[in-house]
């Protein structure tokens, strides 16, 4: 049985000296091979680099197996030129994967073949090591041909998703009934590749009413189970709908939670994210507006009487991205105000736990972005209060290039990078807000990976927490810029930096001797210092004629 399921002969630990890319023009190459390549993303791997994924039919002409590429926290190729084979089904294409990391630190990969390029009738899950070698003898199957649990026969299986739970791991996804409407259905699998439910799954009945091309999510509920979004329908309007089951796959409310209550429904796009409280902040667009909803792991709707506004200007925004901190949610859009400037603007606004806004309303702006048509914001969490934020931008109608801006941006809407900041020109960068991922680089920056579907290519790139392209030390400053006193020095309880009198200062950033952010101070020449420990700081001071910086010690 595992001949069927054969993996790339070459299992050694390959080294391609690359190493990440100091140049906007030159972007680290993951994969460059003529076939044809289709992303997937990207994980960790458990050891501070990252595994890139995707379907590549190099090995039959339009059938997909599962290629991947790991690249240590220098840039280095791990893997095989152009990537490693890590599963294939000889005769089959695979066509839908989802991948997350395992409890323990394997990665699973749940996919769904069929016959050709264009079907997926067979669902299986298969577990790979950081190496790339199986882990299990064979393949877990999910799902097949043949008879469901709530009835009907199925016709196929599509958009795997992969949610690690403790000792295994939750697949849920899409099954498409032959004369029926289409249903969720959802398996658990342990380390060792058991599955704890019957093939086909275990139906998700109340999730039932959109096609199995339209959006979906699944994530876990902090409490052992999950919690499923869907918008039910592919039209503008159509209400968005919830539902939490637990280990197990049974229903925990007795009905359905109309998310979008007392609204006109969706666009299309949502987002959500949990809060460590337990509660959901799901946020979606309709009529170029923006509104959210927020609920509790019970199946309450905090906002009764009507969603919370997140932006009611007269303009477009749309392609909303929230992002959850310890203490409250970010939401970050694509924006085209006229007071912003031309195209598509990232905006943004801060949310307390009980979905008070913090920011002025409609929001603040982020970042500068170009490129007309279209915007996909992405976003992280920094070390610090601020956030990481990347576009994506396509061209413009009148001929306009797309652009792929990333910023480090404070919880006030301030960008302490430049607004040309970018990993890649624009003809490299990504070519659909789905072809690229943002991740922290575990050092108060962040990298990408992306597929340019002009090129056909997957590239990546990082910025150090400078907004600088390439491998830094965290302690080093970036060249060019100025080195300035402060005083008194050594000090105890505050320090005055000699900014020159005619630049005002827009932010400053404290790092310790590990290049580690510790505190975002007021944006002043003199600051506190009597909460630091003890040692030696550096201190990143921006203002409107650049960065300065100074080191002191906290006595």
């Amino acid at each position: 049985m595992r001949a069927l399921y054969t993996l790339s002969t070459s299992l050694l630990l390959l080294t391609t000296h690359a190493q990440w890319p100091t140049s906007p023009n030159a972007p680290l190459v993951i994969c460059n091979d003529p076939s044809d390549q289709r992303f997937i993303g990207f994980l960790p791997d458990g050891s501070d680099g990252w595994i890139a994924l995707w379907t590549d039919d190099r090995v039959t002409a339009l059938r997909y197996s599962i290629y991947g590429q790991r690249i240590d926290p220098q840039g280095n190729l791990l893997w095989e030129p152009n990537g490693r084979l890590l599963q294939e089904v000889p005769g089959r294409s695979i066509n839908f994967v989802g991948a997350n990391r395992m409890s323990n630190g394997n990665l699973l990969l749940a996919y769904a073949c069929g016959a050709n390029h264009q079907t997926a009738d067979t669902l299986r899950a298969m577990a790979i090591d950081v190496d790339g070698a199986p882990v299990w003898d064979e393949p877990t199957l999910l799902a097949q041909p043949g008879l469901l649990p709530g009835g009907g026969t199925a016709n196929g299986h599509y958009y795997p998703r992969v949610t690690p739970v403790l000792e295994g791991v939750f697949v849920g996804w899409g099954t498409n009934p032959i004369g029926a409407a289409d249903y969720v259905h959802v398996a658990r699998i342990l380390n060792d590749g058991t599955n704890l439910m019957p093939v086909q799954g275990v139906e998700v009945t109340s999730l039932n009413n959109s096609i199995v091309t339209g959006p979906w999510s699944m994530r876990h509920d902090l409490a052992g189970g999950l919690l499923f979004e869907e918008r039910w329908g592919n039209g503008a309007g159509a209400p968005l709908y919830a539902m939490r089951v637990n280990e197990m796959g049974t229903q925990l409310w007795p009905n359905l939670l109309q998310v979008s209550a007392n609204s006109n429904g969706l666009g299309y796009e949502w987002s959500s994210a949990m809060a460590p409280n337990a509660r959901m902040n799901s946020v979606w667009g309709y009529g170029y507006d923006l509104r959210m909803a927020v609920y509790d792991t019970t199946g309450v709707l905090l906002n009764t009487n009507a969603p919370i506004d997140v932006c009611m200007q007269a303009e477009v925004q749309e392609n909303p991205f929230v992002v959850q901190s310890a203490s409250e949610s970010t939401v970050f859009w694509a924006d085209n105000r006229s007071s912003a400037g031309n195209g598509r603007q990232v905006f943004m606004q801060r949310f307390a736990a009980d979905g008070t806004p913090v920011l002025a309303a409609d929001g603040v702006l982020a970042m500068q972005c170009d490129g007309n048509l279209n915007g996909f914001p992405r976003a992280i969490v920094a070390e610090d209060e601020s956030h990481i934020v990347s576009m994506f931008t396509g061209a413009n109608l009148s001929g306009g290039t797309a652009g792929f801006r990333v910023g480090r941006v404070t919880n006030t809407g301030t960008n302490l990078w430049s607004d040309t900041t970018r990993f890649c020109i624009p003809t490299l960068g990504p070519n659909g807000g789905t072809a690229y991922g943002l991740a922290s680089d575990g050092d108060g920056g962040a990298m990408s990976i992306w597929f340019n579907w002009e090129n056909n290519a997957i590239y990546a790139a990082r910025l150090d927490r400078w907004g600088r392209m390439g491998d830094f030390t965290a302690i080093q400053e970036p060249e060019g810029n100025s080195i300035i006193p402060a005083y008194p020095n050594p000090t105890a309880d505050r320090i005055t930096f000699s900014v020159p009198v005619n630049e005002r200062i827009l932010g400053i950033e404290l790092m310790d001797v590990r290049g580690a952010t510790v505190a975002v101070p007021p944006a002043e020449r003199t600051i506190a210092t009597d909460a630091l420990a003890s040692g030696l700081y550096s201190a990143r001071i921006r203002t409107n004629s650049g960065v300065h910086v100074s080191r002191f010690v906290k006595q």
